[in-house]
């Protein structure tokens, strides 16, 4: 059996003797490609690839045309455009087999963007940290069963009435100062959230007892929060079985 592999390199590295290397390497399933003076059309060459399950493209000026390429890609699961330009055009890889996608630090990522991958039925993963999604995208998601999710900065309290009603959640990751108190109270039925970062709200110690309240809990983040060094130990002795994310110094 041919093993997987995985190949990664910086974009200043592309060429065409880069490119023979990726298209000449059996077994190839995940490939990563981060930074450098890399261009839309120096991608080209990734619809090739039809074997991948992952690609990851970060810190790199492609827009929206990238979706041409990986249109082709029919085992496609994970796709990671971090720190891009793209905006539009999710939609189109709808029949691909995706089930996680990664848009950190795409700043031109928004709500249009949030109800094209609503389309996509396999979907379980959606990490927009960095990104212009509002509340009204969080809200285009409400029906797919998601996983994880990571939202921030500018969403509010609104979209924790949507995220409330996501019962395959397991993994939830806020930062933004618009999720505070109320918010939180939102979360206490959901069934399977076992990691929780709260890092840079608003919430308080009024959010001890919700968050105590929580029995699946695992893993809990409280960073850049208005809740006490008291308060955060009354939960950390309510919680012994929980991890609590070491704070920055």
């Amino acid at each position: 059996m041919t093993p997987q592999v995985e190949l990664a390199f910086s974009g200043d590295e592309l060429n065409e003797e880069k490119w023979s290397t990726i298209l000449g390497t059996a077994g190839l399933r995940n490939l990563v490609i981060w930074g450098g003076s890399v261009t839309t059309q120096d991608l080209a060459r990734v619809a090739e690839l039809k074997s991948l399950r992952k690609l990851v493209l970060g810190e790199m000026k492609i827009d929206d045309g990238i979706f041409t390429y990986l249109r082709p890609l029919e085992n496609l699961e994970c796709l990671i455009l971090a720190y891009t330009d793209v905006c539009r055009g999710f939609g189109d890889l709808a029949g691909l087999p995706l089930r996680q996608v990664q848009l950190e630090g795409s700043p031109r990522v928004g709500d249009e963007a949030m109800a094209e991958l609503a389309t996509w039925p396999h979907l379980r993963h959606v990490e927009a940290h960095i990104t212009a999604v509002t509340d009204a995208g969080v809200a285009a998601l409400a029906k797919l069963p998601l996983e994880v999710l990571w939202l921030g900065p500018r969403i509010t309290d609104r979209s924790l009435e949507t995220i409330s009603a996501m019962p395959t959640l397991r993994h939830l990751d806020l930062c933004a100062q618009g999720i505070t108190d109320a918010g939180v109270r939102r979360l206490a039925g959901l069934p399977n959230l076992q990691t929780l970062w709260l890092s840079q709200t608003r919430i308080t110690d009024a959010s001890v007892d919700t968050l105590a309240g929580i029995g699946t809990l695992r893993e809990l983040a409280l960073g850049g929060t208005r809740m006490t060094a008291e308060g955060k130990l009354r939960l950390a002795a309510a919680r012994p079985e929980c991890g609590f994310v070491p704070e920055p110094a």
